[in-house]
């Protein structure tokens, strides 16, 4: 079964059998498979390309696939990796203003808020962490740092980038090797992944896997600490944009 560049070959090839006033040297399966091909090539360029993703949508999934707090940096490398399209961080700091604003529209007006960027939040005072994003959705176990959370988070997002390169080796390589590279660049900051090594998709695993595992019990311990206190937010603007963010908008208010 031929497809793609193929069909692409053997409609081209077609044609200049036809010119070529040639078609006569064919068999009949020759024939056939040429014509067959002509008509997938005729069908694929009739089809219009599929709508593109908005920067947002591809950044919004591209944070949901780390599902870790996350700098701008690595939400645009991971969003790059993934869709081959330059991304600018810089994006991402006013999407978060506006998306606060949203989400108190969609409040007012009695609407489950989508998910949208907020920013990650301390365990200790649930004031937002400067420079660090989730998705307003998330649980708050999720959306909290803590004082190991960053240890664990960094391999927990080079095996989350791992994963979504063997999903998509099948049917998508060339993003599969993007994201790839990108793992290897995360490698070098972690214990045993060294330059010579990291380009070895195994030996990139067992580095993460590793080092999470230092991690993984006390930032979990951490984190489920931290959402039994967050009790102490009553209002569900300040469990996602935090204290801080919720009592300044309250004084706005008031004033």
């Amino acid at each position: 079964m031929t497809g793609g560049n193929d069909d692409l070959e053997q409609a081209e090839r077609l044609a200049e059998l036809v010119s070529s006033g040639a078609l006569n040297e064919l068999g009949d399966d020759q024939l056939e498979e040429l014509l067959a091909a002509a008509r997938a090539e005729r069908r694929r360029r009739a089809t219009p390309p599929g709508p593109r993703m908005s920067q947002r949508s591809v950044a919004l999934d591209a944070l949901d696939l780390i599902h870790l707090p996350s700098t701008p940096r690595l939400i645009a490398w991971v969003a790059e990796a993934r869709s081959g399209v330059p991304f600018n961080p810089k994006n991402l700091t006013t999407g978060k203003r506006d998306d606060r604003a949203r989400w108190e529209r969609y409040r007012r007006d009695g609407r489950t808020p989508p998910p949208m960027f907020a920013p990650a939040l301390s365990g200790s005072l649930f004031e937002p962490v400067r420079a660090l994003l989730c998705l307003s959705t998330w649980p708050l176990e999720s959306r909290v740092v803590t004082a190991h959370s960053p240890r664990a988070d960094h391999p927990a997002a080079l095996l989350a980038v791992l994963d979504e390169a063997d999903r998509l080796a099948g049917y998508e390589p060339e993003a599969a090797k993007r994201l790839m590279n990108l793992a290897s660049r995360l490698a070098t900051g972690l214990p045993g992944g060294h330059f010579d090594v990291v380009k070895d998709p195994v030996v990139l695993r067992r580095v993460a896997t590793e080092e999470l595992g230092r991690f993984k019990e006390v930032v979990t311990d951490e984190r489920s600490a931290a959402a039994k206190r967050a009790g102490m937010l009553a209002d569900e603007g300040a469990r996602i944009w935090g204290r801080s963010a919720a009592s300044q908008q309250v004084r706005v208010q008031e004033g």
